[in-house]
Order: C-alpha cells, then sequence, then structure tokens
C-alpha cells in the first residue's frame, strides 16, 4: 500500500436523501502537507511545459493546461528556467528557456492567451522539441539543475511518430541524459496507457 501525508476530507452535500431525489453532491478536498523542512532549498529546476492544442483539446482540457501552466510558472523563482512548447500537427517554440525573472514570466503567461485548439496530435514531436530545448542548455555549473518535460495532453497521437514502444525507448534515452518526463492527462478520456508508460520510462510522473 503506498503511504501518503496528504490529508483527505470528505463532505456530503446533504446528510441524508429523499425517496423522490436520490442524488448528493460529494466534496473531496485534498491538503499538502506543510514543508518538512521549511528552511531548506531546492536545486533550481529546467522546465518545458508542452500543451498540446489540437482539436481534442478544445474546451476546458485546454482552458486546464494553461491554467495550470500559469500557476506552475508562478511558483518558479528566477535562479529557474522555464520554456513553452505547444503542438498540434504543427509544433511551435513559444517561449525559449530562459530564466524566470517576471518579465520572461509576464511573456510566458501572454503567450499562453494566444493559444486556441486546432489540428491533430504530433504528442511525439511537441514533447521532443521541448527535450531539445532543455538539452540545448548547458546543465553544469552552480548546483545540479532537475530538468524535466511537463506535457499537458489528453494523448490521442495520430500524428508523427505514434508507437508507444518508440516514444518510450525516446523517453529512456532521454532519462539517461539527465532529461525526466510528465505527463498530466487532461480531460475525461486520455490516454492513460500511453501517458502512463511515458511518464515510466521517462522518470517522471503520471
Amino acid at each position: 500500500m503506498t503511504r501518503t501525508n496528504l490529508q483527505i476530507e470528505t463532505s456530503w452535500e446533504r446528510p441524508a436523501l429523499t425517496e423522490r431525489d436520490g442524488s448528493a453532491t460529494l466534496m473531496i478536498r485534498i491538503v499538502a502537507p506543510t514543508a518538512l523542512n521549511p528552511g531548506a532549498t531546492r536545486p533550481p529546476i529546467d522546465l518545458a511545459f508542452v500543451i498540446d492544442r489540437s482539436g481534442s483539446m478544445s474546451g476546458r482540457p485546454l482552458e486546464l493546461a494553461k491554467h495550470a501552466v500559469s500557476q506552475a510558472a508562478g511558483m518558479l523563482e528566477q535562479r529557474d528556467r522555464a520554456a513553452l512548447v505547444v503542438f498540434d500537427d504543427h509544433i511551435d517554440l513559444l517561449h525559449r528557456l530562459a530564466e524566470v525573472s517576471s518579465r520572461q514570466r509576464n511573456e510566458l503567461r501572454l503567450a499562453l492567451t494566444r493559444v486556441d485548439a486546432r489540428g491533430s496530435t504530433d504528442l511525439c514531436g511537441g514533447w521532443l522539441t521541448g527535450c531539445r530545448e532543455i538539452a540545448r542548455h548547458e546543465a553544469s555549473g552552480g548546483p545540479e539543475r532537475v530538468r524535466r518535460a511537463i506535457v499537458l495532453t489528453d494523448g490521442m497521437a495520430n500524428q508523427g511518430e505514434t508507437s508507444v514502444v518508440v516514444i518510450c525507448q525516446h523517453a529512456a534515452e532521454l532519462r539517461q541524459h539527465g532529461i525526466t518526463t510528465t505527463m498530466l492527462g487532461m480531460g475525461q478520456n486520455f490516454d492513460e496507457g500511453l501517458l502512463s508508460a511515458m511518464a515510466e520510462a521517462g522518470g517522471g510522473n503520471f
């Protein structure tokens, strides 16, 4: 059994149901613990945010992905570096890897506002573009950096490389070079098999 320090609280909308109305809403609240060592410092981070903007991400999935990246950018420090890649069947590097100053953070967030859903899904190409942007910058010098691509997608890959085996081979190779991959499934019908396999091979989270 997996152990966790998360606190999970539940609360029903009402204590009982009537014969005529057999439905009720359950609120689940997940509370993360406070830092065990508040004074401890973490290593600097190189992050490539990779967002799927294909047609299947239209609506709430894409809006949630954009909001998540904006929130994450707000948690980074100036010693961290971030890049932004978006993809459908075309791939755009909207923000090159750069230190997260206030100006760079604002530019990244501005780029997010221009992202709209369209086209098919070259998941592998978009993800590899983010990884290459991290690899293009030296990780040496100063404290060791965490280097990670975070992909926000529904995983419906139908353009470019679509073989799970080949994609996972790429993920394992990148992991050996110090670049890990985290996959975030967006929407209700994301491809759990592909996303979890990529994260496992890439040494990240799913």
